[in-house]
């Protein structure tokens, strides 16, 4: 019986399952196009004819592969126009191609379409294109018939495809011919006399799939029934219990699927039977993520592209020859615990295996017809093998004695070779060190042996059946063994200390091979005469300061990642993971960490791991802003807060949330709560287990920094590229491409090898000479920037064209002529200084960005909780020199959704400099009320709700010519935060960049300014107002009047408020509002223009008049002003 396997090498199995966790990303023989995506949602494959047909959406492109001396090759590439996702589903028969894909018409609708092509001249040709409707499963293609839905094309006499009316399905299936099977209510029909025939119903409801003469259904109640077609009859021929609900079936093999498994199945001698199941990797494709042809699966991936094989098994008998006879006779033992090699031609591991304790083993391996392989038994040095072909094949040794391996040819089916073995010691023994190691796991002449210490001699039990001491070379032996299978177990001469690195080095009889965490060496399987070496090296322990968070991924599979940055062992027993989560490594996986090991705690289930990687599952669940306390016992090792928005791609990423890890391990603990030291995992999906910093493809070390996808001359669309750090950074073999997907990290284009970006320097690629030319051998697939709106990847890559992680990712909306993108910084200075991606005023290639481009209309005022004022608004102001036309398509949009909008009425215009207002109620008592100048026009009531009523709220400003003056404000730092209603936000600077919290400021004025010149950003008066709060103040009173008394006269008044605004603001005292030293005439213009004098329905501030703290401007204030300042004309 042949079993079906993703196809592969064992050691890419191996990295991959350690480290992605996901059990769909199993890897296989990959049928990758070249240039591919690394991240791609939604895959389609198809086999015919020898061809592979591998759809990528990243790319929005079809992949015509062939095998050439057993590896894949790119035939030709399929790219129809347009802005689409391309191939949801692809079918192929002979020459002839269909591929559905979904087009986008606007920013809200899309159809899905199918493209048939013809091959002319080694060319796809497209010669037609027909709307399918979005439904599932709607293609079926045989030679010369083809349907999209319900409708049946067909070639006429002029070879050009038509629909058959004739020929109208009806029902949705797959059709074969002039037969359909139909899906939902499972039925079968044939197509006689010019119409649609129902020859028999099922009674079963579900998927079907239909090849010749059988059916496959994935049927409810978990089934995948087969039919045939029997005297005229569909008979049930076999049914099996599957959670699948798709199939697919060619000849004799089918294949039924869930949204994570897969079944093969296949008929042999005319009975359909069960071959295996795989993981099946996550893909958004309509049909085609499955494809048959002859004894190959093809399945289409979110990653990759993988082939299921039948496999080559290797299995056979090693045992004791006691006779040395080459031929294994009734009463000789087995052979356990023997290693068994699958090599490829040039000598490298493909597959490894130990024999069982019936001396049994087995290889599975899936290589290339043909291939030249050998086997190899890797012996003990006190082992020989028995002669070669003594007997007959059932008992004889197969192996050279002398190069202990044999040829093969690579192949399906089934090989068995068999190894009698004999022990050439005089006794049977175990013997080994024990030493103090280094650290580095293998013993040297430096280190120091342990002598006295006591080991233990365990049978196959565990239990303990002998025991000695180590001499003063920190040696040991047991000598006189009885064959059979042992356990060594060194006791540790002193309790802080435990067992260093196992398996270091490339000499077995140097290294360390007891297992730090469990105490024991694994099991030791002895022949007669048989000898084995087992040594150990301890190293010291101590308590987990230096244990640290390193990586935090939020999204599912969630994890949190600590490791050890010191150089000893940490003994981890006591610790306890805290705040958002609770874990206890008491009583875990792992109770100690070696110098520079991680522990991955989980919040998934532990079958979702590899079980050597998980110390165990925390309970609750990590949310997007937590506590970490990492505690050892009552001392806190670690207290942080983490924010999942701190990584740069994760609003681009949208709600997908990838790993972050840490920047520099080493920094002050209060760097866990600085957001510069978190950085995107090169791999989003993490690498639990596996800490480690690479500067030279940290994400964002390079970033784009400024892109011209619609250029108002010939100069051609150009990308710039920045080196953000202060060294040099080798971006050779890089790869920039563009994509209409998230998530996708296309290699269009290779840079060329030598090339570097200086420290804080530019690197500028242009279409013409680059990307989109031809003639540049890095450009494998040449490119030119949409000015409709698209993704852009910048990637890690290596001279072998392998794609080794995400640097940057840019969406570029859509553009107007000569306007570029690039990055802007916001609030620039503070710890939550980032980059915006925003138009920019001037283009600037290999240059500094420009600032913000701005205009004509900005957004320059939000009152979005006006309390008890109960006037919210939104005021607009023109900072162009012309007059603004709002009828030429002007809208404010508010929400995170933009489904609220505010359109204008008639007539509506705004003059330079001038100002429109949108408010909540109407808009002539709001005028009334806060005496809105005639020459503002007022809209309302508002159809937008402003309040901020989760984390941030939108607010967008946008005409039809692309224009944006967009915002994410919210009522917490680092926005403008006012500890109650009534006060508005103000832009800084009009002509600054919208969203950046940095330059946006309280109004100094309750109930804001309305239609009128916003009030100047005055920082200092945030220090007077919380001086007034102390007025009266009876909490911590003494403390209070003893600093801030500056009279002595017992209370804190107006006299020592004045003292303060001299001493420590530099202020000539009340009057002075511009903070200039000076009371004079520019002071009272400031303050009068307001419009507050002597008005007690607005609050004010020290710079709008209060110089006495009751909060409005009034005589008496001019009266203080006159009588503590002097006025200076």
């Amino acid at each position: 019986m042949q079993r079906w396997h993703v196809t592969g090498r064992r050691g890419e199995f191996e990295k991959l399952e350690n480290r992605c966790v996901l059990a769909a990303l199993l890897p296989g023989e990959a049928v990758f196009p070249s240039p591919r995506s690394i991240i791609d949602y939604g895959g389609s494959v198809e086999f015919d004819g020898g061809r592979a047909f591998v759809g990528d959406i990243g790319e929005d492109a079809l992949f015509v592969m062939r095998r050439v001396d057993g590896q894949w090759q790119t035939e030709s590439v399929v790219e129809p126009p347009g802005q689409l996702d391309f191939p949801y589903a692809v079918l192929a028969r002979g020459d002839v191609l269909v591929a559905e894909s979904i087009d986008d018409i606007d920013d809200d609708a899309t159809i899905d379409l199918a493209r048939l092509y013809e091959l002319h001249d080694g060319q796809w040709q497209e010669k037609l294109t027909v709307n399918c409707g979005n439904l599932p499963k709607t293609l079926s293609l045989q030679p010369y018939q083809f349907s999209c839905g319900r409708n049946v094309f067909v070639p006429d006499e002029n070879l050009s495809w038509v629909e058959d009316a004739q020929k109208k399905l009806p029902a949705l299936g797959d059709l074969q011919g002039n037969r359909l099977v139909s899906s939902g209510v499972v039925a079968v029909y044939e197509f006689q006399d010019n119409s649609w025939q129902a020859q028999q119903t099922l009674e079963l409801r579900g998927e079907a799939a239909l090849d010749g003469d059988t059916i496959v259904v994935a049927s409810d109640f978990d089934r995948i029934t087969f039919y045939e077609l029997q005297a005229g009859e569909w008979n049930e021929v076999g049914l099996f219990r599957f959670s699948g609900h798709r199939v697919w079936i060619e000849g004799d093999v089918a294949v039924a699927a869930s949204d994570t498994t897969g079944m093969v199945f296949d008929r042999v001698d005319g009975i359909w039977q069960e071959r295996g199941e795989f993981n099946l990797p996550r893909n958004d494709g309509h049909q085609s993520i499955i494809a048959i042809e002859g004894e190959e699966v093809l399945i289409a991936g979110n990653n990759e592209a993988y082939i299921l094989t039948p496999a080559l098994q290797i299995t056979g008998v090693l045992w004791n020859d006691l006779d040395q006879d080459g031929v294994r006779t009734a009463g000789e033992p087995r052979a356990a615990g023997v290693e068994v090699q699958l090599l490829d031609g040039n000598g490298t591991i493909i597959e490894s295996t130990t024999s069982n304790s019936e001396g049994v083993y087995d290889l599975r391996a899936y290589p290339r017809t043909g291939e030249s392989l050998s086997v190899k038994v890797v012996a003990a040095p006190t082992l020989t093998l028995t002669q070669q072909d003594s007997g007959d094949d059932a008992t004889d040794s197969d192996f050279d004695p002398i190069t202990q391996s044999v040829n093969i040819e690579g192949g399906a089916g089934a090989i068995r070779l068999d190894a009698g073995m004999w022990g050439n010691a005089p006794t049977t023994a175990i013997s080994g060190h024990v030493w103090y190691d280094d650290g580095d796991g293998i013993r040297e002449t430096s280190d120091v042996p342990w002598a006295g210490t006591y080991v233990r001699l365990l049978n196959d039990r565990g239990w303990t059946i002998a025991e000695t001491v180590t001499d003063t070379l920190g040696t040991y032996r047991f000598d006189g063994l009885a064959p059979g299978s042992y356990f060594i177990e060194p006791t540790r001469l002193v309790t802080r200390s435990t067992w260093g690195f196992s398996g270091q080095g490339t000499d077995s009889t140097l290294d360390s091979d007891v297992d730090p965490h469990t105490g024991r060496s694994p099991a030791i399987h002895l022949l007669a005469n048989e000898q084995a070496q087992v040594d150990a090296g301890a190293v010291p322990i101590s308590a987990p300061r230096s244990l640290r968070v390193t990586e935090i991924r939020t999204d599912y599979p969630e994890y949190i990642e600590l490791t050890n940055i010191g150089n000893t062992a940490i003994d981890l027993s006591r610790v306890t993971i805290r705040g958002g989560i609770d874990f206890n490594f008491g009583g875990s996986r792992q109770q100690v960490l070696l110098h520079g090991e991680s522990a991955t705690v989980i919040g998934g289930y532990l079958p979702d791991f590899a079980p050597e990687m998980a110390a165990g599952q925390f309970e609750r669940s990590l949310g997007n802003r937590e506590l970490i306390e990492v505690v050892n016992g009552t001392d806190v090792i670690q207290s942080f807060v983490y924010d999942s928005e701190w990584i740069s791609m994760d609003d681009q990423l949208n709600n997908w949330r990838p790993s972050m890890s840490i920047v520099d391990p080493s920094a002050p603990l209060v760097a866990w709560n600085d957001p510069t030291n978190w950085q995107l995992t090169p791999n989003p999906m993490g690498t639990p287990g596996e800490f480690h910093v690479d500067d030279d493809w940290r994400p964002g070390t390079v970033v784009i920094n400024e892109v011209l996808a619609n250029p108002a001359s010939d100069e051609g669309d150009w990308i710039e590229l920045r080196n953000t750090t202060d060294q040099p950074v080798d971006i050779s073999h890089w790869f920039v491409g563009d994509s209409t997907r998230e998530y996708a990290a296309p290699r269009r284009y290779q840079i060329a090898p030598g090339t570097v970006i200086p420290a804080g320097g530019y690197f500028v690629l242009n279409a013409k000479e680059d990307f989109d030319n031809s003639n540049d051998p890095g450009a494998g697939r040449p490119f030119g920037l949409s000015r409709h709106g698209e993704w852009l990847y910048l990637s890690v890559g290596d001279a072998q064209g392998n794609l080794l992680g995400t640097m940057d990712a840019v969406e570029l909306p859509p553009t107007k002529p000569g306007v570029s993108f690039g990055r802007v910084p916001v609030n620039a200075g503070t710890t939550q200084e980032y980059a915006a991606w925003t138009p920019l005023a001037e283009a600037t290639p290999g240059l500094a960005n420009s600032r913000a481009r701005t205009g004509p209309l900005v957004i320059s005022e939000i009152m979005y909780r006006p309390g008890f004022l109960g006037d919210a608004f939104v005021e607009v102001s023109n900072v162009s020199d012309e007059v603004i036309d709002l009828l030429s398509g002007w809208t404010v949009l508010a929400d995170n959704r933009g489904s609220l909008t505010q359109t204008f009425g008639p007539a509506a215009t705004i003059a330079p400099g001038g100002k429109l207002l949108i408010v909540e109620g109407d808009p002539d008592t709001f005028r009334a009320k806060y005496d809105v100048p005639a020459k503002v026009s007022i809209f309302g009531p508002m159809l937008l709700s402003l309040d901020v009523v989760s984390e941030s709220y939108q607010l967008r400003l946008a005409h039809p010519d692309g224009t944006i003056e967009q915002l994410r404000y919210a009522s917490i730092a680092p926005w403008p935060v006012w500890e109650g209603d009534g006060v508005s936000i103000e832009r800084t600077d009009l002509t600054g960049y919208a969203d950046d919290p940095s330059n946006w400021h309280r109004s100094q004025i309750s109930g804001g300014t309305p239609g009128r010149d916003n009030t100047p950003d005055v920082p200092l008066v945030d220090s007077i107002l919380a001086f007034c709060s102390m007025f009266g103040s009876t909490r911590f009173r003494e403390r209070l009047v003893r600093d801030y008394d500056r009279d002595r006269n017992g209370v804190i008044d107006t006299l020592d408020l004045y003292d303060y605004v001299r001493d420590d603001l530099n202020a000539a005292g009340p009057g002075d509002v511009n903070f200039d030293g000076r009371f004079d005439s520019a002071d009272l213009i400031a303050v009068f223009q307001a419009g507050v004098y002597e008005r007690r329905d607005h609050l004010v501030t020290w710079a709008f008049g209060d110089w006495n703290c009751d909060g409005y401007f009034t005589s008496e204030d001019l009266v203080a002003a006159l009588q503590n300042t002097v006025y200076e004309p």
